[in-house]
């Protein structure tokens, strides 16, 4: 905040069914600190989240944050999972590892939505530095706390913490206001939110979220010109084949029943082409089976 008092201005934002941001709490405490930001997760756990499960908290790596993901009970596994934004993962392994093409593969092997992807990208990385291979595999963060397709679907296909920046940004017209006018102001602009956002839930036309049945439509249209090949039906093991391109490649993708039902709650893998044709053949198959 920019006025006489100063202060920091917390804010949780989660994600609507749209994939757009669905603001959840904020707060104006003193300093970003341990003490700040427990005292803000307990309320937000104990306010907005109760008897929710399974909630992921994507964040920068503030020590703040990580001190109240580490020490609050109703914030540890399996209640909660925390994973880091990848902008800022980048940014500081860059800051220890100064090389261009170390922080493209770093931001390649993290967005990455297959596995074997992942893989590759690792290993352009090992190639060129092994200390920051390690770094980004155990010695500083987790693969599953910054990479996509590591982290059991918990992201929802979230790389990052724009959609706070953003929300934080619709704000910035009260950072000079005194603390009760930028309270009321902000808590105006989220009612205004809420009502624009009921108006088009009400006026939907489509089965889901309009930018949801695109991805569908999209996903479904490119399934269309895969091809599946049984492995091992009785414990659920296909190769996927991508349609041939234009450039006369295609890609191979083996798949599990299993990784579908993680397919299905991951939003950027969330049901790509290789999961959505897989499963019409398992329900094809299946629908055989009961005639």
């Amino acid at each position: 905040m920019k006025g006489t008092y100063k202060s920091k201005l917390l804010v949780a934002v989660g994600f609507d069914a749209s994939n757009r941001q669905f603001p959840l709490a904020f707060a104006l405490v003193d300093e970003e600190t341990n003490r700040s930001w427990s005292w803000f997760m307990s309320q937000l756990r104990h306010h907005v989240c109760r008897e929710v499960e399974n909630i992921c908290v994507i964040s920068d790596r503030h020590r703040g944050i990580m001190h109240a993901m580490k020490t609050l009970s109703e914030w540890k596994e399996p209640l909660a999972v925390h994973r880091y934004c990848l902008v800022h993962v980048q940014s500081n392994f860059t800051q220890k590892f100064r090389n261009q093409r170390l922080k493209d593969f770093v931001w390649a092997a993290g967005a990455a939505n297959q596995a074997k992807k992942y893989e590759a990208f690792m290993e352009r990385i090992w190639l060129l530095n092994e200390e920051a291979y390690k770094w980004l595999n155990g010695g500083s963060v987790k693969p599953e706390q910054w990479a996509l397709c590591k982290d059991g679907g918990y992201r929802w296909g979230h790389t990052s913490t724009s959609v706070a920046k953003c929300f934080n940004n619709l704000l910035r017209k009260t950072r000079l206001l005194p603390i009760t006018s930028c309270v009321q102001f902000t808590f105006n602009q989220i009612v205004d939110l809420f009502t624009k956002k009921r108006k088009m839930a009400f006026n939907a036309i489509y089965p889901f979220p309009k930018e949801i049945w695109r991805m569908f439509v999209a996903n479904e249209l490119k399934a269309r010109t895969h091809s599946v090949k049984v492995y091992d039906h009785r414990n659920g093991i296909y190769c996927v084949t991508t349609g041939r391109r234009d450039n006369g490649k295609g890609v191979r993708h083996k798949l599990s029943t299993l990784e579908i039902e993680r397919a299905r709650v991951v939003n950027g893998q969330n049901f790509d082409s290789h999961a959505r044709t897989l499963l019409r053949h398992v329900i094809d198959r299946e629908q055989i089976h009961t005639i």
